[in-house]
């Protein structure tokens, strides 16, 4: 009985299908090699480093306290749907996959770069607005930009098999199933603006330097 249990258990393993995601790890990666980097480039600073960005959040703040709530809404979404229309042209190229990795690198470098200048600026205080506006929208983006590197790098890769093999039916069915991912990927990064947009309405008057 004993024997026909672990046999039993063992084919049960067997049908679990593990598939690890190895590009996902690496943009992830990036992208947290991207905020490390960011950090560190903003701390060792010099003077006029700190000053550039003290005008930056300042002008910042002040143009978003003063816009309305969908022009602040379409300021973030559109600002973020850039880069996804970056990856999206990509992944309509056959040799546009190695440049997919800048996507996730540089958004690591910005959020890492402007969480650091509002701590150096504003300290505790600044650490929090961070932590309850900022962080969350850069969190869905964030997730949001590496499934389109993902999903724009095996439609580079079947672009690049469809130059290569020139079969005519391919590149239809392609372009037709990433359009309307990348279309489906529109409603996080909405979200993600929304949420920021809200979090600012609801909790900007709690921080003193707003």
């Amino acid at each position: 009985m004993f024997k026909k249990s672990v046999v039993i258990r063992a084919n049960k393993l067997k049908k679990i299908n593990l598939k690890f995601n190895y590009k996902t790890t690496i943009f992830l990666t990036l992208l947290l090699c991207g905020v490390i980097f960011g950090v560190t480039l903003s701390n060792k600073g010099n003077i006029a480093w700190h000053t550039f960005f003290n005008t930056f959040v300042h002008n910042h703040l002040t143009v978003k306290v003063s816009s309305s709530f969908f022009r602040n809404f379409c300021s973030i979404f559109f600002s973020f749907m850039l880069i996804c229309l970056f990856d999206y042209v990509c992944g309509l190229c056959g040799v546009g996959a190695p440049f997919l990795y800048l996507t996730p690198l540089f958004f690591g470098i910005y959020c890492g770069v402007v969480t650091s200048q509002f701590y150096y600026i504003y300290k505790l205080s600044g650490l929090l607005y961070c932590a309850i506006i900022n962080t969350p929208c850069y969190a869905i983006t964030a997730a949001t930009l590496i499934k389109c590197c993902t999903l724009s790098f095996d439609a580079s890769k079947e672009i690049f098999i469809y130059l290569l093999t020139g079969r005519s039916d391919t590149k239809e069915k392609i372009l037709h199933k990433y359009t309307v991912q990348y279309l489906i990927l529109c409603i996080p990064i909405a979200l993600s603006a929304l949420l920021n947009v809200v979090s600012f309405k609801l909790f900007g008057n709690l921080f003193n330097f707003i």
